[in-house]
């Protein structure tokens, strides 16, 4: 049973991951800018594609923070936990499109830190297995 008071949010893994990158961004001007347009695209994101993808990862981690709400973590059920490990890898596929100013490494990052809140301990990686 997950421990709502203590455990991290995984609404909070964007910014966290956002943050990251600012911090590994801070040597050049060129760098700097990178991750100001990721930054802003997660903060506004831009219609076709920085919106949807934004969008997936706020509401597939907004779930995985209900459920916890209420004492359970996702990949203990074995019929929604199988419906998230699908969309944590689908929204890693499309990860390999055009996904504008928004780093694609950055998200990857997020989806991890969403997968192991969730209750998969390996990740994305152990999150495939489940969605196969």
């Amino acid at each position: 049973m997950a421990d709502t008071k203590t455990k991290t949010r995984a609404i909070e893994a964007l910014r966290k991951a956002t943050l990251r990158l600012e911090e590994v961004c801070n040597t050049s001007p060129e760098q700097t800018r990178y991750a100001a347009g990721h930054a802003a695209a997660c903060g506004m994101p831009r219609e076709y594609w920085e919106r949807p993808i934004v969008s997936m990862i706020q509401g597939v981690a907004s779930y995985v923070d209900q459920v916890a709400d209420q004492g359970y973590e996702v990949a203990d059920d074995y019929v929604l936990g199988v419906g998230v490990g699908h969309l944590l890898h689908g929204i890693k596929i499309l990860l390999d499109g055009d996904c504008g100013r928004l780093d694609c490494g950055t998200l990857l990052s997020a989806l991890d830190d969403i997968a192991r809140i969730a209750g998969w301990d390996g990740g994305l990686e152990e999150v495939q297995g489940v969605a196969s």
